[in-house]
């Protein structure tokens, strides 16, 4: 090898390896801007409004509940649900309207872990006003007791008014 080649060589791969990095730290800001922090708080009170069958072991709940939530504030959030009694699986649409009126729909699925709690996954897919473009996904936790269940969303969002996130 001739003497010149390997520092040249390894300047152009250190100059390669800086123009990478100096990429990625560019875009860094732009992401973190767009993929923020998502929390809430979804409550319920009485019995679910069971409306139909969904299914051979399934049925169809129309209900609403409240909450309170990040970049939502006070929410309202009305959602179908098609819950498998047998399974204790459930897929659900959802709309949520946040305090200024601008409304967050997706949808989730999940599953029973005890008899009394469960687990899903949600996906943001759009809405109204600051979340007409918005998307992201959350992991849901809730409880089921006599008077009701609560349900929290811990996950991330589109930066409000900013589209498409992560």
């Amino acid at each position: 090898m001739h003497a010149t080649t390997f520092p040249t060589m390894r300047i152009i791969t250190v100059a390669a390896v800086l123009a990478l990095v100096a990429g990625l730290v560019v875009m860094a800001p732009a992401d973190a801007r767009s993929a923020v922090p998502f929390r809430a708080l979804e409550v319920a009170q009485g019995a679910p409004n069971v409306v139909g069958e969904c299914g051979e072991t399934a049925i169809v709940i129309d209900d609403e509940a409240s909450g309170t939530g990040t970049h939502l504030g006070r929410f309202e959030i009305a959602f179908v649900e098609c819950f498998d009694v047998a399974a204790g699986t459930f897929t659900v649409e959802f709309v949520i309207t946040a305090a200024n009126g601008d409304t967050l729909d997706g949808t989730y699925a999940g599953g029973f872990t005890s008899e009394t709690s469960w687990v899903a996954e949600a996906e943001f897919a759009g809405g109204t006003g600051r979340f007409a473009d918005a998307d992201g996904s959350a992991t849901l936790h809730g409880t089921i007791g006599a008077d009701g269940y609560e349900q929290t969303w811990t996950g991330w969002i589109s930066s409000p008014g900013h589209g498409h996130g992560r």
